[in-house]
């Protein structure tokens, strides 16, 4: 096995691939994580299952939701698992929300999802959370 040096540790750390956007599932916060864009972020809670990213800084005409978080997944009922499409798990959630944070989801635009495309996240099936 070939040695280490520094200068390879450092050419490792700093050789980052390209970002991809991607959607994750954290059981145990029970919430799934979307980042659209990698930047500086802040978040923004805007009902008490939805949380959105907005870029520090982003560059002029740039859009400033960079992500979001969806929490208390399985307060929802929803039956799925396996690999899921984020679009279908965000249509089947605000369609489960109450009236007036629905209302505020689809303001924000993320009752119609098309720029998610086809962004998939891995859900646990329920015996397994």
């Amino acid at each position: 096995m070939k040695r280490m040096t520094l200068q390879d540790v450092r050419d490792k750390m700093f050789s980052a691939a390209p970002f991809h956007p991607y959607a994750d599932f954290d059981d145990s916060m029970d919430s799934i994580r979307i980042h659209f864009r990698d930047c500086s972020s802040k978040e923004v809670r805007i009902s008490p299952h939805f949380t959105v990213l907005y870029d520090n800084n982003p560059n002029k005409g740039q859009q400033p939701i960079v992500g979001m978080s969806i929490k208390g997944f399985h307060e929802f009922g929803i039956p799925l698992f396996g690999v899921c499409l984020v679009s279908d798990i965000l249509d089947s959630i605000v369609g489960k929300l109450p009236d007036e944070e629905a209302s505020e989801i689809k303001r924000k635009g993320f009752a119609n999802p098309s720029y998610l495309g086809e962004m998939q996240v891995e859900i646990p099936s329920f015996a397994d959370c």
